[in-house]
């Protein structure tokens, strides 16, 4: 039986080489100067990495529009604005450090004024080389940021209540 295996093996490997010797000789002879290498073709731009998305290509809204567009239906405003760059302006009626969900990052809540309750607004947690800028905000300053959209999240310690807040991400305070 091995001997049987092993002529059958030979028998394949001389058919792969007669089969391949005749493909390569029955092209024709060349009647050219012998082939040269092929030119080197250049080489190709190093990958470029994605640029951040400019100001320019956020969707810009108001504090007070991005809460009520929440509150009329969430769904719609997650295919809308959720995991997006917006420019949100408002003002400001709080300001903080975050202590639990993003420890030491500044942070701030923007509405249509400081008359508006507290949940009627947007929680912006801000990039953490924003403290400067922060610090120099008060309440009732107008202003806009750009940043990520996160959807509707309970506000941590309110969990009992069910108080939700549209939260926002990795914030820059446009001048």
């Amino acid at each position: 039986m091995r001997k049987v295996l092993l002529g059958a093996l030979a028998i394949i490997l001389v058919s792969g080489l007669i089969i391949t010797g005749c493909a390569a000789s029955s092209s024709p002879p060349s009647t050219s100067a012998p082939a040269s290498q092929p030119a080197p073709t250049p080489a190709s731009p190093p990958p470029t990495l994605p640029t951040p998305p400019s100001p320019e290509t956020a969707i810009k809204i108001s504090a007070a529009k991005l809460y009520a567009d929440y509150e009329a239906n969430e769904v719609a405003a997650d295919l809308k604005y959720k995991d997006k760059l917006l420019e949100v302006s408002g003002v400001v009626t709080d300001i903080g450090i975050s202590e639990s969900l993003r420890p030491g990052t500044p942070v701030i809540f923007l509405a249509e004024s400081v008359d508006v309750p507290f949940m009627e607004g947007v929680t912006i947690y801000l990039s953490a080389d924003q403290k400067t800028k922060v610090a120099t905000l008060s309440k009732g300053d107008m202003v806009t940021v750009v940043c990520v959209c996160e959807g509707v999240a309970l506000v941590r310690g309110t969990e009992e209540f069910g108080f939700r807040r549209v939260r926002l991400k990795d914030g820059n305070i446009v001048d």
